[in-house]
């Protein structure tokens, strides 16, 4: 793993990197919805290119605050270990 990543997920901004994966989405949505409305051939190539292009960095950018929370996290067991009661022996 490259260190600056490894250095990202120990340290990476969670907020900040959810509003930037927001704001591309949005971005790659309003391509993609320009498409529809203008049926030029311009406007479908930048729906299908870019706007996939933005769309799927907004989407690696939401797995990668995903995975930096998993690392955070810590579980516990759903279920608590039974405590030996009087009723069973």
């Amino acid at each position: 793993m490259n260190r600056w990543f490894k250095k990202l997920l120990d340290r990476g901004s969670r907020s900040r990197l959810l509003v930037v994966a927001c704001v591309l989405g949005l971005i790659g949505l309003a391509l993609m919805s320009w498409s529809l409305f203008d049926q030029g051939w311009i406007p479908v190539m930048m729906a299908m290119s870019i706007g996939q292009v933005i769309g799927t960095l907004s989407f690696g950018l939401f797995l990668l605050v995903v995975i930096i929370d998993l690392r955070r996290a810590t579980f516990r067991p759903s279920m608590p270990a039974q405590a030996s009661r009087k009723e069973d022996r």
